[in-house]
């Protein structure tokens, strides 16, 4: 699990992240964020987020088949002022971990390319997911394991989740203990993700798809080809869902302007579906 904190000088960093955890501890009442809040699908003001600077992604090791990294980002808004920002990134690798160290690899570079041609955020990350499950379509030879993959970026004023599978995020505003999911699970056993499935010839039996006997639970994958190849077209498909938090709806005193400041207090939390499953 990766985690990233806004918060007041009045609450360290491990009192806020201990808050955090007896509040999911306490609130989890299902592996589904069902009867919780769910943040937006509609990214409305976020257009053009261009990044100034990147620092180099900072990854996790020894983590078996799954893989995180984070990084800080200095962008520019919609008004041209300099806005740091930043994103972190959960891989739930399955079947080997070379999809997933591929992906770990590539994506900050490739999703920073696509935002500097102009790219809006939202087209810039389903951009960048597709071609990535495409390169891996084209050398199945090489790689035949498949990943998960859950990213939110802190662009300016918002938080903004990019997933592909069963990993997972949310908010956790430490201040007056709310809780917002910034994901849904793309899971065969989910009724929306089910009924996609089926209406595109795929099968669901005991909340996995089925493909030649094997069952595969998450229903959104990058990589996986062994198994795609075998089903129709996106049955398994790598579209990544994005959904957005404005976080000056979690600001005690907004400073001038209506601009962040330190009395945001709150924390993100990204973790692989082990995390959700250990709560639940």
């Amino acid at each position: 699990a990766l985690c990233f904190q806004a918060s007041t000088p009045k609450m360290p960093k491990k009192a806020a992240k201990k808050v955090a955890a007896d509040l999911l501890a306490n609130r989890l009442a299902s592996a589904a964020p069902s009867g919780l809040t769910l943040a937006s699908a509609e990214a409305s003001g976020i257009v053009h987020w261009a990044v100034r600077r990147a620092e180099r992604p900072k990854t996790c090791d020894n983590l078996g088949e799954d893989r995180c990294f984070d990084m800080t980002l200095r962008a520019v808004g919609e008004d041209g002022e300099d806005v740091e920002s930043g994103l972190v990134a959960v891989l739930d690798g399955h079947g080997g971990s070379d999809v997933a160290d591929f992906v770990a690899s590539i994506l900050p570079r490739l999703l920073l390319a696509l935002l500097a041609s102009g790219q809006d955020l939202h087209g810039a990350a389903s951009e960048a997911t597709l071609k990535l499950d495409a390169f891996f379509e084209q050398r199945q030879e090489e790689f035949k394991a498949g990943t998960c993959l859950n990213y939110t970026i802190l662009a300016g004023t918002w938080l903004c989740c990019v997933n592909v599978g069963d990993c997972r995020s949310c908010f956790v505003d430490i201040e007056d203990m709310t809780l917002t999911w910034l994901s849904r699970d793309h899971q065969a056993k989910e009724l929306t993700e089910r009924r996609r499935i089926e209406s595109l010839g795929g099968q669901v039996s005991e909340g996995c798809i089925l493909v030649d006997g094997i069952g595969l639970e998450p229903s959104r994958t990058l990589g996986d080809w062994d198994l795609k190849k075998k089903l129709p077209p996106d049955v398994i498909s790598a579209k990544p869902e994005l959904r957005a938090l404005d976080l000056r709806e979690h600001v005690s005193d907004k400073g001038a302007g209506g601009s962040l400041d330190t009395s945001i207090r709150g924390v993100l939390i990204t973790a692989s579906d082990g995390l959700w499953r250990h709560l639940a």
